[in-house]
């Protein structure tokens, strides 16, 4: 474990730090093309986060994304408070979106995003 991923883990007592933490993925998050800008999909991160926040019986601290490498994608999630799981996803990010050539297939390529809902409970 590396980059924000030992951020996440460091302020947990020794006994209680795991190889993974309890998250909830969220999978094929898209608006429309016609309402995007609109807030519709900070609109929906947020109704889930309040769903996460209010009587979890799930146990989930985290939101994970697999984000595809996108200028679009990359900075909504980053609007949304999301941050890089490591520091080599954020590198592979950067790396393909300035690549001047594509390479083949990276119009498909994702990026694993975190966002912890105890950042919500202080806002």
């Amino acid at each position: 474990m590396g980059g924000c991923w030992h951020k996440i883990v460091k302020d947990l007592p020794h006994q209680k730090r795991f190889g993974s933490l309890p998250a909830v993925k969220i999978a094929r998050l898209g608006v429309q093309k016609n309402r995007q800008g609109k807030g519709v999909g900070t609109a929906l991160l947020n109704m889930t986060k309040r769903l996460f926040l209010t009587e979890n019986r799930t146990g989930c601290r985290y939101l994970t994304v697999d984000a595809y490498v996108s200028p679009e994608a990359i900075i909504f999630y980053q609007k949304n408070h999301f941050q890089f799981l490591t520091h080599q996803e954020q590198r592979r990010a950067e790396e393909l979106l300035n690549s001047a050539t594509k390479p083949s297939g990276s119009e498909n390529e994702t990026v694993s995003l975190f966002y912890d809902l105890s950042r919500t409970l202080m806002e």
